[in-house]
């Protein structure tokens, strides 16, 4: 079945589109694959539990994460549409943040530091960038499709609504969609699944 890549607003995009990942063994898959490498593993695991646009999560500060326990959450802003969104430091995701921020070096990082920053230099990854590495991630999994930045938070949507039965209206304020049919069709689903498996935390 050919599936009609949209953009965020539910409009037709080209075939350059990326997609999610639609198993929870292709999410193991990728965690193996950067277990040695804590910024990425957080950066991933951060993307697939909370469905940011890509330039929001690349945005974070060292600042706003610092001292959160498990299941912390920060308040932000999306830089695109100027509406609040939310983020949620899940446990698995607050392991690898703990391992990251002790490898920053020099340590301390400084309050004001991107999260995410480009080494050398203290700027965030650009989204170009992060898209080059997610393809490197899906490559080294053995994952095959179009991947880039967008699909970490593709792939929240897309698990969060096959395996937890999480709605579309509910995804779609989660992601500041215009309508749920833009959220359907951004996250590559020809009609309304339902499945009653409920998985792990991603």
């Amino acid at each position: 079945m050919t599936r009609t890549l949209v953009n965020e607003n539910g409009e037709p995009r080209s075939g350059a589109d990326v997609e999610p990942i639609r198993t929870l063994e292709g999410v193991r898959a990728v965690k193996a694959v950067l277990a040695d490498h804590p910024r990425d593993l957080v950066l991933f695991t951060l993307g697939i539990n909370n469905g940011l646009r890509a330039g929001d999560l690349l945005r974070l500060t060292v600042n706003q994460v610092r001292g959160l326990p498990p299941g912390g959450r920060v308040e932000i802003r999306e830089k695109r549409s100027q509406l609040p969104n939310l983020l949620v430091l899940h446990r698995e995701a607050h392991a690898a943040l703990q391992r990251h921020l002790a490898g920053i070096d020099p340590p301390p990082p400084p309050a004001d530091m991107y999260l995410f920053a480009a080494h050398p230099g203290w700027t965030p990854l650009t989204t170009q960038a992060l898209d080059e590495r997610v393809r490197e991630w899906a490559t080294a999994a053995g994952l095959e499709g179009r991947f880039g930045a967008h699909s970490l938070r593709k792939t929240f949507g897309y698990l969060q609504h096959r395996f937890h039965g999480v709605s579309f209206e509910v995804l779609a304020r989660r992601f500041n969609h215009p309508s749920p049919e833009a959220t359907m069709r951004y996250l590559g689903f020809a009609g309304p699944q339902v499945d009653d498996a409920v998985p792990p935390e991603l």
